[in-house]
């Protein structure tokens, strides 16, 4: 078209306009001579030169379904985290802007795959949880997404597997993919990132072991582990949260209720966490966890876990909550004011455990210290029976020896000289 300047006065007068295309022009300035066009329901405005930040009421008109600002300079924080909730739009096309900040379109019916223009942005904080997301994750983070810091999609219908671009984002510190339906392996690429605290990966179908020999779990500033509801196997690592720093340590698994909200935009509320209940782990509980010496929470219930639990966790102080139900562990629960505070139903599900909290009582797992006495030893009727026969069967015996001596005696007394020196 050839159009230039700002966006004339005059089109706000076309009240019954539905469809507007203005793109390939060089159009700059405000929006807001289109805001009373309430009917219009389709607007291309790419490959302008548009800048600065997007109004609400442009995302609010109450017809607008389709909104194209892709290739533009805007560059503001994006306003629509605050009016999502009453736009009618069906499509939005941000894509090769220089949009910064963040964008929280959580808790919305968004549809669709993840929005490439949204990886591909100077974003610092991307929410799309909680929305009908499907598709892969975009493998396509690269060094403009390097400013992302929280990326959460979860409770959408993700598939296939965690991205490995992931790794150009290097101040990422949350990466929240829980509740969606990504097929993958322990990502343990993700150990390339250095700021990153924050692991949740829960409610998928990840699955294999989480420990190797080539790929330690050294993860440098990891605070908090979510990777429970998955298919993980293999036996826990006694290292597995040892290498996390001490000043930090808080907490091992949690229950639900203490689980939200974990960060909140910028004024993160980091807490060091880790869930790994109801996978298939199998193997003993690591008595090296008695290292963490501010362990605050320890879930491991839903599991294969076998043996005792170690009686160095009851030197945890700093222990509020425990949960080892639904294993196979057996032996005495470890008595502390820590462990023998908990519930009853953090210990039930273990056939062969014992001890408080619990009613099963030890006493029955263990033997009599001396069985060999007790059975040597007859009961007190017995002997009294005993000792009668005894004596019916000596007197007759010593009658009879007296009559036979006095025989031999009457006609042998030569002998009983003899023999007795008589």
């Amino acid at each position: 078209m050839g159009l230039a300047g700002e966006i004339s006065s005059s089109f706000s007068s076309l009240n019954r306009l539905t469809h507007l295309t203005l793109c390939g022009n060089e159009l700059i300035g405000s929006f807001s001579p289109l805001f009373n066009l309430s009917r219009l329901s389709f607007l291309s405005l790419f490959d302008n030169h548009f800048s600065g930040n997007i109004h609400c009421s442009l995302l609010t008109m109450p017809f607008l379904s389709s909104l194209d600002l892709s290739h533009n300079h805007l560059t503001d924080s994006l306003e629509i985290m605050n009016c999502s909730s009453s736009s009618k739009l069906q499509l939005l096309d941000l894509s090769n802007n220089r949009l910064s900040g963040v964008i929280d379109l959580a808790h919305n019916n968004f549809s669709g795959s993840v929005p490439r223009c949204l990886i591909n942005s100077t974003v610092e904080y991307l929410d799309l949880r909680n929305n009908n997301l499907i598709g892969k994750l975009p493998d396509i983070f690269d060094t403009r997404s390097s400013l992302i810091r929280i990326l959460d999609v979860s409770h959408n219908q993700i598939a296939g597997k965690l991205p490995m671009s992931l790794t150009n984002c290097t101040n990422l510190e949350v990466i929240n993919v829980e509740s969606n339906r990504i097929v993958d392996l322990f990502p343990f690429w993700l150990k390339d990132l250095p700021k990153l605290k924050v692991v949740v990966l829960r409610s998928n179908m990840f699955h294999g072991p989480i420990y190797s020999h080539q790929h330690p779990l050294s993860f440098p500033q990891l605070r908090m582990v979510d990777i429970s509801r998955n298919k993980f196997t293999g036996r826990l690592p006694h290292d597995y949260f040892v290498t996390w720093s001490t000043p930090h340590e808080s907490m091992i698994g949690t229950p639900r209720e203490a689980r939200e909200p974990l960060y909140i935009g910028d004024d993160y509320s980091y807490r060091k966490d880790s869930r790994i209940y109801y996978n298939d782990f199998t193997g003993h509980i690591p008595s090296s966890w008695a290292n963490l010496t501010r362990l605050e929470s320890l879930d491991l219930s839903g599991n294969q876990l076998s043996g005792k639990i170690p009686h160095e966790l009851a030197s945890l102080s700093f222990l509020e909550y425990i949960n080892v139900s639904h294993n196979k562990l057996s032996g005495q629960i470890p008595q502390s004011t820590q462990l023998g505070g908990q519930p009853k139903s953090s210990f039930e599900g273990n056939l062969n455990l014992c001890g408080l909290p619990l009613q099963e009582s030890c006493f029955r797992y263990h033997t009599p210290s001396a069985p060999e006495e007790h059975h040597l030893k007859p009961p007190k009727r017995e002997q009294v029976l005993n000792w009668k026969a005894v004596a019916m069967g000596y007197g007759p015996g010593v009658l009879f020896g007296l009559v036979i001596g006095q025989v031999l005696y009457s006609y042998k007394p030569v002998l009983f000289y003899k023999l007795f020196r008589l």
